[in-house]
């Protein structure tokens, strides 16, 4: 069982008639605080003007329950501008004796003697008024005074000590000014002779900080030289760090006004934290942050792991730290010290005179870690209990009393959260001690990149080792595996990415943040232009492609072939053609947008035809301006280029007495009377309905989702062919033994997760799996697709998961433009078909079909996306696959009609049987990039030049082989890029790579120097596709890996580094605190 520490907290001891007055309390001090209390001190609160009002944000921020701490009680609240003023610039004794006065007034009328003035938070204000009140009190001061220096063991100049004060006088209501300044902090260091970082500070961009950032070399470090919350940013390069420099200068006020440019430290990031009671300083605890490179960020925060005080780095960090202590005159109260261990050895990047932040979360794991204190009950000692302070060891105990961590949650996902099923498991862990995290119901979850974007923090401890790294390890996995939540779904696009979408999100706008701004269509998209690399050391390509130039007739030269819409592989179609002696007439059908005209292939080169014409009103009309584009040139053909073409090649071929596949099968493109013409034929179909307004297809829909949902209920497992679906998961086991859950890139082996899961808990695997999958997850709506009855190819097809999206989609379609141009005229909704998806690229003539390859694509989750493209694999069509989806593929071409030229099947081979997505009656596209592989894995041929044969060579045609050879002649594939990174493009380095492969045939990409790429989750962001082809399958096998490996370690791309905004770990606040019920750390 667990609970949030919303307890009020009841003093163990019988209270003192004392008052312990705190200055701004927040994050940890809010549990020294409970620690005071828990001693029976009372406990009063002095909030200067930044945590002053009644405004509910100015509340928010003094309520203890942000940090942890809900059931705090103060005794006494005093405001600044409510109950006292204070001109903090003059630091006036006159000003701190009417503020002590108040103070005093307040715990008199309550019979209470004050025995402590505590600074509650790092800030200069509140130290600076808690030191001064303390002085005046008699009590305890956090800094010493000005006088105090003369005596310091640390040798501060002359020249320095000026700086460092406020005036001259040596009153003890006059603390050190800015010590908590970086810039001074630095200054005191570099004159006590210790190693400083290399810096300059100043109120503008002057001479020093232009030669700084002339000759400093990068990365460097740009800050305020006071501490805050935000504006620490790593600049690599000097536009960079000017720009932000004169950002802080230009909006910063008060403290902000100086800016500090620093040397960037390389080495080992440690946190120090000590207690120090009359200059005596103890050290409580040493910490290394974990950082890992993750989401395309070379130093995400993973952890925070405790150093043995008798490690080497604890040898070297403490003694150092100690003398910074000296030097900046702390001599009361916690500290907390953020060092860099370089290979010169330890550098202080700045020093906290507060109590260590994250609001406490990490309390629990150093007492039981040191066998019962931590810096909170030391800091109590240090201020009120000298004896008990004075028992403290100067260092915590080595070896460690148990073994833990502190672990920073890494998201490896985004969306808005439905349910936080790792945290639920996360919490059954023998490790467990807490969990921090403000993620809740409703909340937008990012990548993780920063401290900013972390979900959260668990303590894990345990005293054996063993045990714990289990945990860790399984926590890791949890994470990995996108288990920590699950995420309102979206509509999904199921489209391949293609030449016609690469770097498509790379070319739409940004916001100032550089966060991409997409339309959820693609019309009127600013369409990237594409940077194709073809291979220049291949013989066997060159070879290849020498084409044949075979005259079909006696004198082709006077013959003429109509192509219409010729775009993408249409133009290796019409180049085929016209190396055979062929002129070509391009036919533009009416609506067919001037920018796909000019959608062309590398391969194909600069189009020339013989003439354009467009389709004109009547049939009639067209095919007299096809004949006067003629002249006294025979017309032999009439085939489609392209998807938009194909209706319009059928009615002209057929009116004209060419090769043709005619009209009897009325809109044969459309999608919905494909699937019912092989249903009416007894061949496996969709489920689909389809309709011009949402009336017509809204019963479907919600019978739909309720044949869908029954399935749902059964909890048992069940075969689904390519995989084991489990009822209530919303998911599929896949051939892998992978669990996916839809739309959610949820997968794990199911076997290890039960096993894993098992060894912490008694409960059955299926509770087990339950603690992953939450009601909401298992109530939803299975998707279907929806798409435009006649698109082309990836046009407007998504997913949507329940009726709300469908019914969004369904609108969506009829209001924007299709990519061929023209406006949607009907909507088809379908079944979600579960399995592998299949293409059968086939020719026809007369008849006589032929298959020129089988193809499968390779779809993955990934970056939080269940379907991402990640290639197209060649299928041996000696397969098993292949011999049920060829057979199949054929009889849904003689229902349709289709007896001639080519075609380009998608089928989902289900548990079922295969089953038809849409067929295509044109050449595959993708602008033909697969044709150099076609050909070296058939020997020599592939569906452009068959497709010329079907039209104008019987006889070479006829010599085609029925299918592909089996083995093939060489081993290849179509490798699709994926990115697991984001930011502008400035350099390309995975390319050069890439090319020097050596299977490397032919690259083709959207994205270049300047381009903004986003993590690959769809069509729009997609990057690009590779060619892979070599005679030896270990070498392709190799190169594939080598791809993949540089997409995993982010080096496909070089980003313009934004500057990372730091903030310390230390400095976190998270809400929702839960511990583990009944242990005392």
């Amino acid at each position: 069982m667990h609970y949030t520490t919303t307890t009020p907290v009841q003093a163990t001891l019988p209270p003192h008639a004392t008052l312990v007055v705190l200055v701004d309390p927040i994050s940890t001090t809010c549990r020294i605080a409970q620690e005071i209390s828990k001693r029976g001190h009372h406990l009063a609160a002095l909030w200067t003007k930044r945590y002053a009002g009644d405004s509910p944000e100015q509340r928010e921020k003094r309520s203890p329950s942000k940090y942890g701490c809900s059931g705090l009680r103060y005794k006494v609240e005093l405001q600044e501008g409510r109950d006292l003023t204070w001109d903090d610039a003059a630091n006036s004794d006159e000003s701190v004796e009417i503020i002590m006065a108040v103070v005093k007034e307040a715990s008199r009328s309550r019979n209470l003697h004050i025995v402590g003035c505590i600074p509650g938070s790092g800030l200069t204000r509140a130290s600076r008024l808690a030191d001064a009140l303390s002085a005046k009190l008699g009590l305890p001061t956090c800094l010493a005074a000005p006088s105090s220096y003369s005596a310091c063991s640390s040798p501060i100049s002359a020249a320095l000590l000026p700086l460092l004060f406020l005036a001259a006088s040596e009153s003890p209501g006059k603390m050190m000014m800015d010590v908590r300044n970086k810039k001074t902090q630095q200054n005191l260091l570099k004159a006590a002779g210790l190693r400083s970082i290399r810096q300059v500070c100043a109120t503008s961009l002057n001479t020093s900080i232009t030669h700084f950032l002339e000759n400093e070399k990068y990365p460097i470090v740009v800050k305020p030289a006071y501490k805050s919350q935000g504006g620490i940013k790593l600049c690599r390069t000097k536009s960079e760090a000017t720009d932000h420099f004169l950002d802080l200068i230009s909006s910063g006020s008060g403290n902000n006004v100086e800016v500090i440019c620093q040397e960037y430290l390389r080495g080992t990031e440690l946190i120090v934290d000590h207690v120090t009671h009359r200059s005596k300083h103890k050290t409580c605890m040493v910490w290394k942050y974990d950082k890992r490179p993750a989401n395309g960020e070379r130093g995400v925060y993973f952890g925070m792991i405790p150093v043995e005080s008798n490690s080497h780095e604890a040898s070297l960090v403490i003694p150092y730290v100690r003398h910074c202590l000296e030097a900046l005159g702390v001599q009361n109260g916690p500290s907390h010290a953020e060092c860099i261990l370089t290979a010169g050895g330890p550098v202080l990047v700045e020093l906290n005179i507060r109590a260590h932040g994250g609001d406490g979360s990490w309390s629990h794991l150093a007492k039981a870690l040191t066998g019962g204190y931590s810096q909170i009950e030391a800091s109590v000692d240090a201020w009120l209990d000298p004896e008990a302070f004075d028992q403290l060891p100067d260092v915590p105990r080595s070896p460690f009393q148990a073994h833990g961590l502190q672990v920073h949650l890494v998201s490896y996902s985004e969306g808005e959260v439905i349910s936080t099923p790792g945290f639920e498991v996360m919490q059954r862990l023998p490790s467990f001690v807490s969990l921090s995290s403000s993620v809740t119901i409703g909340s937008n979850v990012e990548y993780t990149t920063d401290l900013a974007t972390s979900p959260g923090v668990c303590l894990l401890m345990n005293k054996d080792k063993t045990k714990l790294d289990k945990d860790v390890d399984f926590l890791r996995h949890l994470e990995e595996i996108n288990g920590l939540f699950t995420y309102k779904t979206r509509v999904e696009s199921l489209a391949r990415p293609t030449a016609m979408t690469f770097g498509l999100a790379a070319a739409q706008q940004h916001d100032s943040s550089g966060h991409r701004r997409i339309k959820s269509h693609m019309d009127h998209m600013v369409r990237p232009s594409l940077l194709r690399i073809q291979s220049n050391d291949r013989p066997e390509l060159a070879r290849q492609s020498m084409m044949m130039k075979r005259m079909t007739t006696l004198d082709a030269s006077k013959e003429v072939v109509v192509v219409t819409d010729p775009y993408s592989t249409g133009c290796l179609v019409v180049n085929e053609m016209s190396s055979r002696g062929y002129r070509v007439i391009a036919l533009w059908t009416l609506g067919f947008s001037d920018e796909m005209k000019t959608h062309t292939p590398m391969a194909a080169g600069t189009m020339k035809y013989h003439a354009e014409v467009t389709e004109c009103e009547t049939l009639a009309d067209t095919i007299e301006a096809v004949y006067k584009a003629a002249g006294a040139l025979r017309v032999v053909a009439c085939l489609a280029g392209g998807e938009a073409g194909v209706d319009c090649a059928d009615v002209v071929s057929e009116r004209m007495n060419l090769r043709t596949n005619g009209t009897q099968v009325a809109n044969r493109r459309d999608k919905k009377i494909q699937q019912e013409l092989i249903r009416d034929a007894g061949m496996r179909s969709v489920r689909q309905a389809a309709g011009k307004k949402w009336e017509d297809v809204v019963e479907f829909l919600q019978t739909e989702d309720t044949a869908r949902a029954n399935s749902r209920c059964r909890h048992e497992k069940r075969e689904t062919g390519g995989g084991e679906e489990m009822g209530g998961c919303g998911g599929v086991f896949t051939d892998r033994g992978e669990f996916q859950l839809v739309n959610i890139s949820f997968s794990l082996g199911i076997s290890a997760l039960t096993d894993i899961l098992a060894y912490y808990f008694i409960e059955s695997s299926s509770n087990l799996l339950s603690c992953f999958l939450s009601p909401q997850i298992i109530e939803q709506n299975y998707p279907v697709v929806l798409k435009p009855t006649d698109s082309a190819g990836s046009d407007g097809v998504k997913l949507c998961h329940n009726l709300v999206e469908a019914k969004e989609h369904f609108h969506h379609l009829f209001e924007v433009e299709a990519v061929n141009g023209g406006f949607n005229t009907e909507v088809l909704c379908q079944e979600f078909l579960r399995g592998k998806e299949y293409v059968i690229d086939q020719v026809s003539r007369e008849g006589v079909h032929k298959t020129m390859m089988v193809w499968v694509y390779d779809k993955r989750p990934a970056n939080n996306s269940a379907f991402v493209y990640f290639g197209m694999v060649p299928v041996d069509p000696n397969s098993i696959e292949a011999k049920i989806l060829v057979p199949y593929a054929r009889g849904v071409l003689n229902v349709l009609g289709v007896n001639n030229g080519p075609s380009h099947a998608e089928v989902i081979l289900t548990p079922t049987g295969p089953c038809l997505v849409e067929m295509n009656v044109r050449a595959h596209g993708g602008d033909g990039n697969w044709r150099s592989l076609a050909r070296g894995l058939t020997g020599g041929y592939s569906q452009v030049e068959v497709t010329v044969d079907s039209y104008l060579d019987k006889k070479q045609f006829s010599v085609i082989p029925n299918l592909p050879p089996s083995p093939f002649k060489a081993s290849g594939q179509e490798i699709i890029l994926v990115s697991f990174s984001r930011g502008k493009v400035i350099a390309t380095p995975g390319y050069d790579v890439i090319r020097c492969l050596s299977s490397f045939v032919y690259m083709e990409t959207g994205i270049k120097v300047g381009s903004w790429v986003e993590r690959t989750v769809d069509l729009l962001t997609g990057i690009g596709s590779v060619i892979l082809m070599h005679s030896d399958k270990q070498m392709l096998d190799r190169d594939i890996a080598r791809i993949r490996q540089v997409e995993n370690n982010n080096e496909l791309f070089e980003y313009e580094r934004s500057g990372a905004m730091f903030t310390a770990a230390s400095q976190r606040h998270l809400s929702e605190i839960i511990v583990q019920e009944g242990d005392d750390f």
